[in-house]
Protein backbone atom coordinates (compact mmCIF):
# COMPACT_ATOMS: atom_id res chain seq x y z
CA UNK A 1 0.00 0.00 0.00
CA UNK A 2 1.50 3.06 -0.77
CA UNK A 3 1.88 6.14 1.67
CA UNK A 4 -0.31 9.39 1.73
CA UNK A 5 3.08 11.17 0.62
CA UNK A 6 4.20 9.41 -2.06
CA UNK A 7 0.53 9.25 -3.68
CA UNK A 8 0.73 13.57 -3.50
CA UNK A 9 3.72 13.25 -5.23
CA UNK A 10 2.69 11.06 -8.15
CA UNK A 11 -0.74 13.63 -7.91
CA UNK A 12 1.65 16.64 -8.18
CA UNK A 13 3.80 15.43 -11.06
CA UNK A 14 0.45 14.28 -12.78
CA UNK A 15 -0.97 18.13 -12.10
CA UNK A 16 2.65 19.53 -13.45
CA UNK A 17 2.88 17.06 -16.72
CA UNK A 18 -0.47 18.68 -18.01
CA UNK A 19 0.07 21.86 -16.97
CA UNK A 20 3.40 21.80 -19.07
CA UNK A 21 1.29 20.66 -22.29
CA UNK A 22 -1.42 22.87 -22.20
CA UNK A 23 1.08 25.78 -21.96
CA UNK A 24 2.69 23.91 -24.97
CA UNK A 25 -0.66 23.85 -26.95
CA UNK A 26 -1.72 27.15 -26.22
CA UNK A 27 -0.79 29.93 -28.31
CA UNK A 28 -0.30 33.46 -27.33
CA UNK A 29 -3.10 35.98 -27.27
CA UNK A 30 -1.98 40.10 -27.51
CA UNK A 31 -4.11 42.29 -25.64
CA UNK A 32 -6.88 41.89 -27.68
CA UNK A 33 -7.33 38.31 -27.05
CA UNK A 34 -6.82 37.29 -30.31
CA UNK A 35 -4.23 34.87 -30.97
CA UNK A 36 -0.64 35.88 -32.60
CA UNK A 37 1.23 33.28 -34.26
CA UNK A 38 4.39 33.68 -35.64
CA UNK A 39 5.46 31.03 -38.56
CA UNK A 40 8.82 31.27 -40.70
CA UNK A 41 6.70 31.74 -43.62
CA UNK A 42 4.35 35.04 -42.32
CA UNK A 43 7.90 36.76 -41.31
CA UNK A 44 9.51 36.11 -44.76
CA UNK A 45 6.44 37.16 -46.40
CA UNK A 46 6.96 40.61 -44.33
CA UNK A 47 10.75 41.08 -45.80
CA UNK A 48 9.57 40.11 -49.32
CA UNK A 49 6.94 42.98 -48.96
CA UNK A 50 9.56 45.63 -47.15
CA UNK A 51 12.00 44.92 -49.39
CA UNK A 52 9.33 45.43 -52.15
CA UNK A 53 8.24 48.69 -50.91
CA UNK A 54 11.77 49.86 -50.56
CA UNK A 55 12.71 49.11 -53.97
CA UNK A 56 9.42 50.77 -55.21
CA UNK A 57 10.62 54.17 -53.16
CA UNK A 58 14.33 53.76 -54.78
CA UNK A 59 12.88 53.53 -58.57
CA UNK A 60 10.33 56.41 -57.99
CA UNK A 61 13.04 58.84 -56.24
CA UNK A 62 15.23 57.32 -59.38
CA UNK A 63 12.48 58.14 -61.89
CA UNK A 64 12.04 61.68 -60.66
CA UNK A 65 15.37 62.75 -60.57
CA UNK A 66 16.50 61.94 -64.04
CA UNK A 67 13.41 63.02 -65.54
CA UNK A 68 13.64 66.54 -63.76
CA UNK A 69 13.89 69.14 -65.89
CA UNK A 70 17.05 71.09 -66.20
CA UNK A 71 17.29 75.28 -65.67
CA UNK A 72 20.76 75.50 -68.03
CA UNK A 73 20.53 78.82 -70.12
CA UNK A 74 22.62 79.21 -73.15
CA UNK A 75 24.98 81.88 -72.57
CA UNK A 76 24.27 84.00 -76.01
CA UNK A 77 26.60 84.36 -79.12
CA UNK A 78 28.21 87.44 -80.38
CA UNK A 79 30.91 87.12 -82.31
CA UNK A 80 31.95 90.65 -83.87
CA UNK A 81 33.51 92.89 -81.18
CA UNK A 82 30.83 95.67 -82.09
CA UNK A 83 28.07 93.49 -80.88
CA UNK A 84 30.00 92.90 -76.74
CA UNK A 85 30.12 95.81 -74.89
CA UNK A 86 33.16 95.43 -73.54
CA UNK A 87 34.82 95.12 -76.74
CA UNK A 88 33.30 97.71 -78.95
CA UNK A 89 36.25 100.03 -79.07
CA UNK A 90 37.48 97.12 -81.12
CA UNK A 91 37.14 96.35 -85.25
CA UNK A 92 36.46 92.85 -86.63
CA UNK A 93 35.38 89.94 -84.89
CA UNK A 94 36.20 89.29 -80.91
CA UNK A 95 34.41 86.43 -79.69
CA UNK A 96 36.36 84.40 -81.06
CA UNK A 97 38.73 86.14 -83.45
CA UNK A 98 39.87 84.89 -86.84
CA UNK A 99 42.40 83.27 -85.40
CA UNK A 100 39.63 81.22 -83.36
CA UNK A 101 40.18 82.44 -79.76
CA UNK A 102 38.02 84.94 -77.81
CA UNK A 103 39.39 88.02 -76.09
CA UNK A 104 39.49 89.23 -72.45
CA UNK A 105 37.35 91.27 -73.09
CA UNK A 106 34.18 88.76 -74.06
CA UNK A 107 34.56 87.04 -70.81
CA UNK A 108 34.84 90.75 -68.74
CA UNK A 109 31.75 89.96 -66.36
CA UNK A 110 30.43 93.73 -67.50
CA UNK A 111 30.59 92.58 -70.94
CA UNK A 112 26.66 92.47 -72.69
CA UNK A 113 26.12 90.75 -75.25
CA UNK A 114 23.85 91.51 -78.14
CA UNK A 115 23.75 88.75 -80.64
CA UNK A 116 23.49 89.96 -83.86
CA UNK A 117 21.99 86.96 -86.67
CA UNK A 118 21.72 86.61 -89.86
CA UNK A 119 18.26 86.14 -91.55
CA UNK A 120 16.37 84.02 -93.88
CA UNK A 121 15.56 86.34 -95.81
CA UNK A 122 19.28 87.03 -96.62
CA UNK A 123 20.49 86.33 -100.13
CA UNK A 124 23.15 84.81 -98.56
CA UNK A 125 21.25 82.58 -96.73
CA UNK A 126 19.14 81.21 -99.60
CA UNK A 127 21.34 79.82 -102.24
CA UNK A 128 19.48 79.87 -105.56
CA UNK A 129 19.54 83.84 -104.95
CA UNK A 130 23.42 83.89 -103.60
CA UNK A 131 23.97 81.61 -107.02
CA UNK A 132 22.97 85.08 -109.08
CA UNK A 133 24.67 87.21 -107.58
CA UNK A 134 22.24 89.26 -105.52
CA UNK A 135 23.06 90.95 -102.25
CA UNK A 136 21.09 92.13 -98.97
CA UNK A 137 17.65 91.11 -98.78
CA UNK A 138 15.81 88.90 -100.84
CA UNK A 139 13.33 86.52 -99.44
CA UNK A 140 11.90 88.74 -99.16
CA UNK A 141 13.76 92.12 -99.85
CA UNK A 142 13.55 95.50 -98.53
CA UNK A 143 10.20 96.27 -100.45
CA UNK A 144 8.35 93.31 -98.64
CA UNK A 145 8.18 91.31 -101.74
CA UNK A 146 9.71 87.73 -101.96
CA UNK A 147 12.11 86.99 -105.23
CA UNK A 148 11.59 84.16 -107.23
CA UNK A 149 14.84 82.68 -106.10
CA UNK A 150 13.19 82.12 -102.80
CA UNK A 151 10.72 79.68 -104.01
CA UNK A 152 13.00 78.01 -106.46
CA UNK A 153 13.33 74.06 -105.96
CA UNK A 154 16.82 74.53 -105.98
CA UNK A 155 17.05 76.79 -102.84
CA UNK A 156 18.53 75.71 -100.03
CA UNK A 157 17.93 77.85 -97.13
CA UNK A 158 20.77 78.78 -94.04
CA UNK A 159 19.73 78.85 -90.65
CA UNK A 160 19.75 82.05 -88.81
CA UNK A 161 23.74 82.33 -87.60
CA UNK A 162 25.40 85.00 -86.06
CA UNK A 163 27.47 87.27 -88.39
CA UNK A 164 31.00 87.55 -89.04
CA UNK A 165 32.39 91.56 -89.36
CA UNK A 166 34.83 89.11 -92.05
CA UNK A 167 34.27 89.78 -95.97
CA UNK A 168 35.28 86.09 -95.92
CA UNK A 169 33.01 84.95 -93.89
CA UNK A 170 30.08 86.79 -95.79
CA UNK A 171 29.21 85.04 -99.20
CA UNK A 172 27.76 88.64 -100.84
CA UNK A 173 31.06 90.05 -99.98
CA UNK A 174 33.38 87.22 -100.66
CA UNK A 175 32.11 86.61 -103.90
CA UNK A 176 32.99 89.82 -105.20
CA UNK A 177 36.18 89.48 -104.21
CA UNK A 178 36.49 91.75 -100.79
CA UNK A 179 38.69 91.21 -97.88
CA UNK A 180 38.87 92.76 -94.40
CA UNK A 181 35.90 93.55 -92.51
CA UNK A 182 32.86 94.47 -94.04
CA UNK A 183 29.78 93.73 -91.73
CA UNK A 184 30.68 96.41 -90.45
CA UNK A 185 34.49 97.41 -91.48
CA UNK A 186 37.01 99.38 -90.12
CA UNK A 187 34.73 102.80 -90.15
CA UNK A 188 31.87 100.78 -88.49
CA UNK A 189 29.96 100.91 -91.41
CA UNK A 190 28.46 97.67 -92.85
CA UNK A 191 28.79 97.54 -96.71
CA UNK A 192 25.61 96.42 -98.77
CA UNK A 193 27.20 93.33 -99.72
CA UNK A 194 26.40 92.04 -96.11
CA UNK A 195 23.28 90.29 -94.85
CA UNK A 196 20.42 91.57 -92.99
CA UNK A 197 20.74 90.78 -89.42
CA UNK A 198 18.33 90.75 -86.83
CA UNK A 199 20.03 91.95 -83.49
CA UNK A 200 18.72 90.66 -79.58
CA UNK A 201 19.74 91.78 -76.41
CA UNK A 202 21.45 89.66 -74.43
Amino acid sequence: EKSPSSSAFLRSAVMNKASNEANEQTPFRGPSGWEIQEDEDSTKTKRWLALGVISAALLVVGVVFFMAPTSVTAKPVAVRCADNTACGELDGDCCPTPQGYSLGCCKDPTNIVSPARATRAACDSNSACRAVGLLGACCPNAKGVTLECCTGANNTVTKPHPVSALCSRNPGCSDIGLAGNCCPGDDGISLTCCPPVTVRGG
